[in-house]
């Protein structure tokens, strides 16, 4: 009772003394914190939000900027790329921010956004590649990042033979990136994780995870050639999507995923990527994919009773080597990879075929769990599909139907609409067949399992000009067992935003969603019906009224209910501050919170900010208290300098989390730090 009564009074202190800077900052947090609504969703977010900073570092041409570029920033949706292609198409270059306002959908924000990204020369800047001329006036990118847990956690007090962790609790990582115009790229990664070892058994292990690639773009037929670390990200990712993303978009109507063909990599997940060579060829209207890829991927090994056979019982894992068991997980198998791509586009459709063949050097057997018994086993998974994308005016339909070697199906199609010029729908179906089998993909779904199906509705209205509102509905099928579940099991989701423009430097926004899921359990010899409902309110307030302050006060509640289990609830509030100091060079962000969560079913999520090109999305639970600092020191055009110190205290327990990571006291604290030198 008196940590909600504190909650009140910060709330009711914060709302009446919100006050913000008067500058337009970079929205990459704002694309951050609409990620923290899906913590649980499989997303790189390092491949993210470098994708943006790479926008900011390559002015290009929004004249000369292809359909591809311009969809794969989260402020643009498929009716305004097509208005923005189409004005130049039948009109000529934009010469201007008043005629790129002009464009039917391209309001004052999406022009100041777009300007920050692109220029508006009438001429096309692409240039050959001067070879002589690339270490001279290429850019190199240097970040250097370390972060430690002040509390020691259990793991590290046991020795490595009773599951001790065998290195010390700080991680590093090294990333490094050069640049030639947007011609030529190398970069590479070096990481070792908390608990990880440097040496073993008198051995140097060093970094466990290096990463690199260098990539060639724009170069004749060539729009990519890359040798290295890369994904693949093809159709709507149903046969092959190799990147992690969301489940589901953060945006209510967009439905559609943008595949970009072949990247380079540079994220962290160290499993989820191939490595060997790729390349983008393209003629015309028509464009060739092809990748090759062979590399070690982590797996748990069994054998037969005479020793004789090896088989993988698991793939992959979370990357983690803190322990001897995690270490005999290390690189003990191989994954061999090949497919690629062919389409052909023009001004209205694009229509794409799709094939990858993947091959195991020991054999994945069945799992005996019955939430994995229709997961992929064998050596040997292959995969062929077609998608395709028609655009008419303000209509636009796509789709992929896809299959496995042994013709199991998977589809999905969908469309979005402008209905009238200030409401958008849009519409989407899948259909993932019980037993069809992919190795990486990401769907249009909830969970993207086999066997779901489901209908989503969305739509978007600006009611006025200070006023919009957004909501969707998704209904979801699962013809399988779920991890956690006993049964198959049927759901919705429903979620519905308002954001109301106070004025030019405030906004306030409400979120209210609704999740429900029916399943069956067996208790005591009879089967009984469980309806899991959660209800979840976000109202968030920002005000920019002072040059050299920015405030955001969030206030959240969720309840949660199982069946006839009592309900529990949720509930906290932040308030985050932004100081701008010495000329702006120096910024200072830090946040109070206060939460009441009994339980882990109740648990919060909220963005916080930290390090350039990092994320921090806890989960925020239990009777507790949230504090972060964070520094930010642009020392010159060349120079970063950034910390963050962050604490956690728990009012109602005298230990935090459980087993190896268990942390004995009712505090969590860690310390980041990073350099970036760009030179």
């Amino acid at each position: 009772m008196q940590n909600k009564l504190l909650i009140l009074l910060l709330l009711t202190l914060c709302f009446s003394s919100l006050k913000a800077q008067e500058d337009v900052e970079s929205n990459q947090a704002r694309w951050e914190e609409q990620l923290s609504e899906n913590p649980d969703s499989d997303i790189d977010l390092y491949q993210w939000a470098e994708r943006f900073s790479l926008f900011e570092e390559n002015k290009k041409s929004l004249n000369f900027s292809g359909q591809e570029k311009l969809l794969s920033l989260p402020y643009l949706d498929v009716f305004k790329v097509n208005n923005i292609l189409q004005h130049i198409k039948h009109t000529g270059p934009i010469l201007s921010p008043e005629e790129l306002r002009s464009i039917k959908g391209i309001d004052s924000s999406t022009v100041i956004l777009l300007l920050k990204d692109f220029n508006l020369k009438a001429r096309d800047t692409k240039e050959k590649i001067y070879w002589p001329a690339v270490l001279k006036y290429g850019r190199h990118q240097i970040f250097l990042r370390s972060t430690s847990g002040l509390e020691k956690r259990a793991a590290y007090n046991r020795p490595p033979e009773e599951g001790g962790f065998i290195g010390s609790p700080q991680d590093y990582l090294i990333r490094y990136r050069f640049a030639y115009r947007d011609n030529l790229q190398a970069a590479f990664n070096l990481q070792k994780d908390a608990g990880e070892p440097w040496q073993q058994n008198g051995r140097n292990l060093g970094f466990d995870f290096f990463s690199g690639h260098i990539a060639l773009r724009n170069y004749g037929i060539i729009e990519e050639l890359i040798i290295g670390d890369y994904n693949a990200e093809f159709g709507q990712g149903l046969a092959l999507w190799s990147s992690m993303s969301l489940g589901r978009s953060f945006s209510a109507v967009d439905i559609k995923r943008y595949g970009r063909g072949i990247v380079p990599y540079a994220g962290s997940d160290e499993n989820r990527f191939y490595r060997g060579i790729a390349s983008s060829l393209k003629w015309e209207k028509l464009r060739l994919e092809l990748f090759l890829s062979h590399k070690k991927i982590d797996a748990r090994l069994g054998s037969n009773l005479e020793g004789d056979s090896l088989f993988t019982e698991s793939l992959g894992g979370n990357g983690l080597y803190r322990t001897l068991s995690d270490m005999e997980k290390k690189d003990r198998n191989r994954l061999s990879s090949m497919g690629g791509r062919i389409e052909f586009r023009s001004s209205s459709i694009d229509i794409g075929l799709n094939y990858r063949h993947e091959s195991l050097a020991i054999p994945l057997t069945p799992s005996t769990r019955l939430y994995q018994m229709k997961n992929f086993s064998g050596n040997n998974l292959q995969n062929l599909s077609l998608d395709w994308n028609y655009m008419y005016r303000s209509f636009n339909l796509f789709g992929e139907l896809a299959l496995d070697v042994e013709k199991d199906m998977a589809y999905s199609w969908g469309f979005q609409t402008i209905l009238l010029d200030n409401l958008r729908f849009s519409y989407h179906y899948r259909n993932l067949g019980l037993n069809y089998q992919s190795f990486w993909n990401a769907p249009f779904a909830a969970k993207g399992t086999a066997g779901e199906k489901g209908h989503y509705l969305g739509f978007d209205w600006q009611i006025n000009r200070k006023l919009n509102y957004n909501s969707f509905f998704d209904q979801q099928e699962f013809r399988w067992i779920s991890y956690g579940e006993s049964s198959p099991s049927k759901g919705f989701d429903w979620q519905n935003n308002l954001k109301y423009q106070v004025d030019y430097k405030r906004d306030l926004s409400l979120r209210l969603s609704y999740r429900e899921a029916k399943s069956a359990t067996y208790r005591q010899g009879s089967l009984a019906l469980n309806t899991n409902q959660q209800f979840h309110l976000r109202l968030q307030l920002e005000d920019r009224r002072l040059r050299k302050l920015e405030s955001k006060t969030t206030l959240q509640i969720k309840t949660v209910g199982l069946g006839e289990q009592a309900q529990s609830e949720g509930f906290m509030v932040a308030q985050d501050f932004r100081h701008s100091l010495r000329n702006s060079k120096l910024k200072i962000s830090y946040r109070f919170a206060l939460v009441n969560s009994p339980n882990y079913a109740s648990r919060l999520y909220s963005y916080e900010r930290d390090l350039y090109l990092s994320f921090s999305i806890p989960a925020y639970y239990g009777e507790s208290f949230r504090f972060f600092i964070l520094g930010d020191w642009q020392v010159n055009e060349h120079l970063k300098v950034q910390a963050k110190y962050a604490l956690s205290y728990f009012y109602d327990t005298e230990s935090i989390s459980s087993g190896s990571n268990e942390i004995q006291g009712p505090v969590r604290s860690d310390i980041r730090a990073q350099i970036v030198l760009k030179l």
